[in-house]
Parts: C-alpha cells; structure tokens; sequence
C-alpha cells in the first residue's frame, strides 16, 4: 500500500497496485480521502482501460476510460437506482443509450454530448412491448399539446422541371422544459468529471 497526494495537495490517496517509472500502471485501486474509490487499469498515471468508480453517496459509474475520462461503453448508476447504460465520450453520455428508471420503466435513443437528442423509446413499467415515441432536443421534450397543434404547410416546388411532383412539409414544434432523466448527478453525487 502506497500513500500519495495530488499535485495541487488537496487530495490524499492511498493506492494498492502496479506502478511503473513511479507512476500508477497496470491494474490498481485508490481510496481518496473524501471515500470516493476506483479500481481498474491505468496508464502513466490516469484511469486508462477498464474501471469502476464509486462515491460515498451509493452511486458508481464501471466501463472504459482513456487518460482518466470515461469512453466507449460504460455506464453510471445513481443512488436512488436509476441507470444509464449506453456510449460515453470524455465523460460525457455520447451514442447510443438507454435510461433505466429504478422503477422499471426505460428510455432508449441518442446523447450528444449530455444532451438528449432526436427520437426516444419509452418503455413504461407496465407496458413493456409497445414503446411511446418521444422526441427530445438539447434535452428538451417536445410535448404532446404541441404535436397536436403542429401545422403543415404544403408548398409546391418553384421549379416544376427539377422538382416535379415533389411536395414539402413544414411543422411547427413547441418545445417545453424537460421530462428528462437526470443528465447530472444530484448534490449529493459529485460530478463525475474528477
């Protein structure tokens, strides 16, 4: 067992594992001082490979890491027991995901950089067959209200040569605050950029 402290010497860490040229390498586990751990693979010094990161508060993120940021696929498990399983990209929920609600319900799509965007299943508790299409963008629901509301407009092509036939359709969406899974851990979770 080996005792050290960050640069900075704010952070004290007591570390079991593999070291090379005087740097964390290879498989190894770390216990900071404020109880938050990790156990895993690291490369010159940063989490690098596969890993589990864990918080006093219950909640723990396991996956792939490069240079010390959570990529590739992982996932992050919130006190309360919901959990997002899917693609990350440093740090980030990036790709392809899936929110699992400590209550059975699911929501299935695309992250972009934290954000919720495009088209997304929701599977309810009781109802696990038929998904509800729900559309998010920078992690904003549209509602139903505003889809019912939407208004087409035709136009016709201006160019009958080039576009004969064609017709276009515009819509209006409303969007409104978020009905969203939780994109950030709660205060009582530190954010998992360390």
């Amino acid at each position: 067992m080996y005792y050290f402290e960050s640069k900075e010497k704010k952070t004290r860490y007591l570390y079991e594992g593999w070291f090379v040229n005087g740097r964390l390498h290879g498989y190894g586990s770390w216990v900071r001082q404020d109880k938050q751990r990790y156990t895993g693979d690291f490369v010159d010094g940063l989490k690098t490979g596969y890993g589990k990161y864990s918080w006093p508060s219950g909640a723990w993120q396991e996956g792939s890491w490069i240079d010390g940021l959570m990529n590739g696929k992982g996932e992050y498990h919130y006190a309360d027991g919901d959990k997002y399983v899917g693609e990350w990209l440093d740090d980030q929920k990036h790709g392809e995901g899936e929110f699992l609600y400590a209550d059975s319900s699911k929501l299935q799509g695309s992250w972009v950089k934290n954000s919720m965007e495009g088209e997304f299943k929701y599977y309810s508790k009781s109802d696990a067959a038929e998904p509800e299409i729900r559309v998010y963008k920078g992690n904003k629901r549209v509602t139903e209200k505003s889809k019912e509301v939407q208004e087409e407009v035709k136009l016709q092509a201006v160019d009958a040569e080039e576009m004969e036939g064609e017709e276009f359709f515009l819509k209006r969406i409303d969007i409104t605050p978020p009905s969203s899974p939780r994109l950030v851990p709660t205060s009582s979770e530190p954010s998992i950029a360390q």
